[in-house]
């Protein structure tokens, strides 16, 4: 007479619980559908402001997403990140500008700097892995906590 079979119950019954599964997610970049959905309001923020039609929420997404590439480019270039923080002075007078005249628009510099922070964003959420997206969300936020970031808050 032959023992009856146990069912059969894996060991890691999800892809959150599997080490392997968890290593891999960590190692392989966005999906391409995510890094559409990432940048595409990015894109549509940068249309508004060279089309001299942008609102508050387009600044604040640029804002974001600047802070985003500095800490992320802190770990790659100097260069870059210099950049990133010409950017920044660019998105600070354009608010500085909104609160005087209540005009969100670009000087000329402005242009070269919005158009740049879109295409390095897409850059970098390409290559990068969702760990390393997330742990830059983490410090972003703890820089916004401390104040130590483009401000953030109301125009």
């Amino acid at each position: 007479m032959s023992k009856p079979k146990k069912k059969y119950k894996p060991k890691y019954p999800n892809a959150y619980t599997n080490p392997l599964r968890i290593v891999l997610n960590k190692t392989v970049p966005l999906a391409e559908n995510l890094q559409v959905s990432l940048a595409l309001p990015i894109r549509i923020g940068v249309d508004a402001f060279l089309e001299s039609r942008a609102t508050e929420t387009d600044w604040h997404n640029l804002a974001l997403v600047s802070n985003i590439c500095l800490v992320l480019s802190e770990n790659i270039s100097k260069e870059i990140e210099a950049d990133v923080k010409l950017c920044q002075a660019a998105l600070l007078r354009i608010r500085d500008r909104y609160r005087t005249h209540k005009s969100l628009t670009l000087d000329a510099d402005g242009r070269k700097w919005v158009v740049y922070i879109a295409d390095l964003y897409e850059e970098l959420i390409r290559v990068v892995v969702p760990d390393s997206l997330t742990k830059a969300l983490n410090e972003v936020n703890r820089r916004m906590q401390s104040g130590n970031t483009l401000e953030t808050g109301d125009l």
